[in-house]
C-alpha cells in the first residue's frame, strides 16, 4: 500500500483494485512529445506484462520481494546520480548494464506492441533522448564546454519558448467545420 518508488500501481482500493500507474520523474522533461513517449513506453510494457505475466511480472521472477526492492532502490539511486549514463542491475538476469542500453532494448520490444495497438509513433522521441541526452545532460555538456550556468539557463529558456511556440503553431490550429 505504501510503495514510494518512481513507478507504482494505484487505484481506488490498492492493492486489490488498480486502474492506473503513477510515474514520478525527478528530471525536467519539457517536451510534451517526450512525455507522450514515456507514457507510450509504459503503456506498451503494461500490455506486454498483461500478455506475458509469467515472463514480465517481477513478482513471478527469480527474486523475492526484498531483493526486488533492493535492486529497484539501487537502480533509482544510480539513475538519479548518473542519468542515462548510469549502470543498473537488470531485475530478471542480475546483469549490470547501462540504463540507456536497457531502455533501447525495452523500446525495441515495446515497438511491436505499440505498433499493434496503434501508438508506436509516440516512441520515436525517446530514441532522440537516448541519442542526444535529456535536458540536464545537454545542459551539463554545455557547462563542461565553457558556458556559464546563467548562459545555459538563458539559452534553455529561449529554446523552451521556441519549442512552445512551434508546438502551438503546429498543434493549435483552428477547427474547420
Amino acid at each position: 500500500r505504501h510503495l514510494w518508488s518512481s513507478v507504482r500501481p494505484n487505484g481506488p482500493d490498492r492493492p486489490f483494485d488498480l486502474n492506473r500507474v503513477e510515474v514520478r520523474i525527478c528530471d525536467l522533461v519539457a517536451n510534451p512529445l517526450v512525455i507522450l513517449g514515456i507514457a507510450a513506453l509504459i503503456e506498451a510494457r503494461l500490455h506486454q506484462m498483461l500478455a506475458q505475466p509469467e515472463v514480465l511480472d517481477p513478482l513471478r521472477g527469480p527474486h523475492n520481494d526484498e531483493e526486488l526492492i533492493q535492486i529497484t532502490q539501487a537502480n533509482e539511486r544510480a539513475v538519479a546520480a548518473h542519468s542515462l549514463e548510469a549502470t543498473v542491475t537488470h531485475w530478471q538476469t542480475g546483469e549490470a548494464l547501462s540504463i540507456s542500453t536497457w531502455i533501447e532494448q525495452l523500446l525495441t520490444e515495446a515497438w511491436v506492441t505499440a505498433y499493434s495497438q496503434g501508438f508506436s509513433c509516440f516512441l520515436t522521441p525517446l530514441q532522440t533522448v537516448l541519442r542526444e541526452g535529456n535536458e540536464a545532460q545537454r545542459w551539463l555538456r554545455q557547462i563542461q564546454q565553457g558556458a556559464s550556468v546563467t548562459q545555459v539557463y538563458q539559452q534553455g529558456i529561449a529554446d523552451l519558448a521556441a519549442q512552445e511556440a512551434e508546438l502551438q503553431e503546429t498543434l493549435c490550429q483552428p477547427l474547420r467545420v
